[in-house]
């Protein structure tokens, strides 16, 4: 009796030589990210690429143990460089392979800081300087701005984004990016006052005057500071001031005068040189010019009628001292505001 035997003779794989792979390392950490699947045409070369396979190790102990790398087109090197080993198999069995090993280098990147601030003057032009953000040696990098200009600095004056591209001799590059933003100097939209006060402060309200993001810092009568970041201002005396308000960002000062009336709760009119008269602080030529103050006995008998440009009540009436007691008055500003109260004389 004569027995048959089907015999399937499987084509052995032949592993052609594969290209070394170079990738940047953009941190610099020693790995970088590669693509080992571009080398699958040359391993195969002419032979049936629907008949093979090719499958990547890290290693040659992960090779023989069967542990293939499960994402060879984005894979993570672990050493620098690090040989790869390629196995070539046919599809239908798999015993049959043939390897061939490259290896994969990363290369490193120009270090650098990736990002930069920096602030423009909208309202006079202020050189800006800017740079590369290069950390450590600067030997072999080439440099690509956004303006065009390619040296490591450029000097700008508007607001705006501006990128850098650093190339090295590897030919890896890094991109920084520095967002310069505007700032402008401030306008005062408004002095708000609570004088006549045990504690007059004085608020200020001031605004850039286009689409600009910005902080303020405040000051009264000191143009050279000190300045503060609160707009509020406490414990303020009486009389004529002005504000200064400056952009942090050297955009500029702007100030304004300011009138915080005070009015005494009593005068010594014994001729020492010291309170012998009574009168309103802040008031002059330029603020409450047309106002006036009339004074009164506790009856209501008119006194005395004093001016801004005065130099205040004596405490006499028709040339005569009158007695130490509290006399009253009213204060009719020239802006529509009356302010009523009153007021010792002392001997």
């Amino acid at each position: 009796m004569r027995t048959t035997s089907e015999i399937t003779i499987t084509p052995f794989p032949v592993a052609n030589p594969a290209t070394d792979l170079f990738e940047c390392d953009d941190d610099n950490d020693g790995s970088a990210v590669f693509n080992l699947t571009s080398n699958t045409t040359d391993i195969i070369g002419l032979q049936n690429a629907s008949t093979y396979a090719v499958k990547y190790y890290a290693s040659q102990s992960d090779a023989d143990n069967g542990v293939n790398i499960t994402n060879p087109s984005a894979y993570a090197s672990i050493s620098n460089p690090q040989t790869i080993i390629s196995h070539i198999l046919n599809v239908s069995n798999e015993s049959c392979y043939d390897a061939v090993s490259f290896n994969i280098s990363s290369l490193a990147s120009p270090n650098i800081n990736l990002g930069g601030e920096a602030t423009a003057c909208v309202n006079k032009t202020i050189p800006i300087t800017l740079d590369a953000g290069v950390i450590g040696s600067t030997a072999g990098l080439t440099y690509e701005w956004s303006t065009g200009a390619v040296s490591s600095t450029i000097t700008i004056t508007e607001p705006g984004i501006y990128t850098v591209k650093v190339t090295n001799t590897n030919g890896c590059e890094k991109l920084r990016t520095i967002t310069v933003t505007p700032s402008d100097v401030a306008v005062i939209n408004d002095i708000v006052m609570r004088d006549v006060a045990s504690n007059n402060t004085v608020t200020v309200f001031a605004s850039p005057t286009g689409n600009v993001t910005t902080t303020y810092l405040y000051s009264i009568d000191l143009p050279d500071g000190p300045y503060q970041e609160s707009n509020i201002f406490e414990n303020v005396p009486a009389g004529i001031h002005t504000v200064y308000v400056y952009d942090e960002n050297g955009c500029g000062v702007v100030s304004e005068e300011i009138s915080v009336l005070g009015i005494p709760k009593f005068f010594t009119p014994n001729a020492d040189g010291v309170n012998d008269t009574w009168r309103v602080t802040g008031i002059n030529a330029k603020f409450y010019n047309a106002s006036s103050i009339n004074i009164y006995d506790r009856y209501g008998k008119f006194l005395a009628g004093i001016t801004p440009e005065s130099k205040g009540w004596d405490g006499t009436y028709n040339g005569k001292p009158l007695p130490a007691t509290d006399y009253w008055y009213v204060f009719s500003l020239d802006n529509g505001r009356i302010i009523k109260g009153h007021f010792s004389l002392i001997r």
